[in-house]
């Protein structure tokens, strides 16, 4: 069973459209459960919105897609996991960022790190708040 809870000063309130699952726990009934904070549709936006920026601003003329681009940004960002080929080389891959494998924190970690990527390698000269705002001047914030 999943339940979504919000956390309020008398406890944790249902925010589930039923509450089925909840009427069907007993009185003083110990649950163990994970708490997971979802991650924001709008931030993940944002998130893309700053990839395209760099993407379409880059001084390097070559054939890289925006698929490769994202995976270089999230790699030089320092997610990646490692492992080693059937030859011994060390691949890198880049940590998938989808709901379901990265956690809100973690992701906003991301995005951090991202910023400071695209403004060494890709923006050269462009001040982080100026970025920033351009990132903001196209998803409304």
């Amino acid at each position: 069973m999943k339940l979504i809870v919000k956390k309020e000063l008398s406890g944790f309130i249902p925010m589930s459209e039923s509450y089925e699952d909840f009427n069907s726990i007993k009185q003083n009934e110990i649950l163990s459960c994970e708490i997971k904070r979802p991650r924001n549709i709008q931030f993940h936006r944002k998130y893309f919105a700053l990839l395209n920026i760099a993407y379409e601003n880059r001084q390097i003329l070559d054939n890289m897609t925006f698929d490769q681009f994202r995976k270089e940004i999230i790699k030089r960002s320092g997610f990646y996991d490692e492992y080693r080929d059937f030859l011994g080389m060390m691949i890198y891959d880049a940590k998938s960022i989808s709901f379901a494998k990265m956690k809100a924190d973690e992701f906003e970690e991301l995005y951090s790190r991202s910023i400071n990527v695209i403004l060494k390698y890709i923006l050269v000269g462009m001040k982080d708040e100026e970025l920033r705002k351009s990132v903001n001047l196209i998803i409304g914030f």
